[in-house]
């Protein structure tokens, strides 16, 4: 039955789908509230978008933030699930932060924005005890340069723990993402109301086994990647280009990221899923769809 079927709310695809949702609007408000500490008010006045960013080299395919909000007084709030722990996630992540910020910022500004980058972390890369953390622009004795720029990591592991998290809206959001079954993430909708209309909108999107195997194959995206990196320097050094292992690891990070977007979409196709749906899930342009 499905309601026994493995489900990773941690997934990439699966996490857009929920957080870009009218259904969990106040939820990601109370989130992101919880973790920046800026008034709801303010966040409820924001525009949250499925935001396209900018291309740092040429050949360089689209992506998506999982989700952008637009501040009132043009600050902005990035944030990226990080269902496993890769080679230089966190470094990417920051250089689109940054991108963000100064392609989006008019030049002799009086003002400029802040970036906040929130990083849900399904892993505990620093082996902190926090359920936050946040990481500014500072020299060894603590002196911050600047704060246009702050990167949170909200990590799942700790903020369920009740001896490391006493938030109860932080640790509320962290095992609602840990349910692993539907029938687990129904008990929980009943448990806090608040969820249960996401609940509702998983289990429509999940009611047949062929998109859950869909969603499935992000399981296996670090194989990929792993694999991709040897084929990218395998390749670089093949052609004979000159530009070093980082960049043929880079090659092959890009193709292995094609590849699976490529294979979910054409799974999605399969579902009639609408063409909108796909690009916001997989960041593949129409003509992209359509040749697949």
């Amino acid at each position: 039955m499905i309601e026994n079927k493995e489900i990773n709310l941690c997934n990439d695809i699966i996490f857009k789908y929920i957080v870009q949702s009218k259904e969990a609007r106040s939820i990601v408000i109370t989130f992101l509230q919880h973790i920046t500490s800026i008034p709801k008010e303010e966040l409820e006045k924001a525009n949250f978008v499925s935001a396209e960013l900018p291309k740092m080299v040429e050949n360089e395919k689209l992506r998506r933030v999982d989700i952008l909000v637009q501040l009132k007084g043009g600050d902005r709030i990035i944030v990226e699930m990080n269902g496993y722990n890769s080679e230089n996630i966190f470094a990417k992540n920051a250089q689109y932060a940054f991108a963000q910020n100064l392609t989006n910022t008019p030049p002799n500004v009086k003002k400029y924005p802040k970036t906040m980058l929130i990083n849900v972390d399904n892993f505990n890369k620093f082996k902190d005890k926090d359920a936050v953390l946040p990481f500014y622009i500072q020299d060894g004795k603590g002196h911050i340069e600047t704060e246009l720029y702050v990167s949170y990591h909200f990590i799942l592991a700790n903020a369920i723990s009740d001896a490391y998290n006493e938030d109860e809206e932080l640790k509320k959001f962290a095992k609602f993402l840990k349910c692993k079954t539907i029938k687990e993430l129904e008990q929980f909708g009943k448990e806090n109301e608040e969820y249960m209309s996401i609940y509702e909108r998983i289990r429509k999107l999940l009611d047949g086994e062929e998109l859950l195997d869909v969603y499935d194959k992000e399981q296996t995206h670090e194989e990929e990647i792993a694999y991709s990196k040897e084929e990218g320097i395998a390749i670089g050094k093949s052609e004979g280009i000159a530009i070093g292992k980082s960049e043929g690891i880079a090659i092959g990070e890009r193709r292995g990221e094609e590849k699976k977007e490529k294979e979910i979409a054409r799974n999605l196709k399969k579902l009639n899923i609408p063409i909108s749906d796909i690009m916001k899930a997989t960041g593949l342009s129409i003509k992209e769809i359509q040749m697949l």
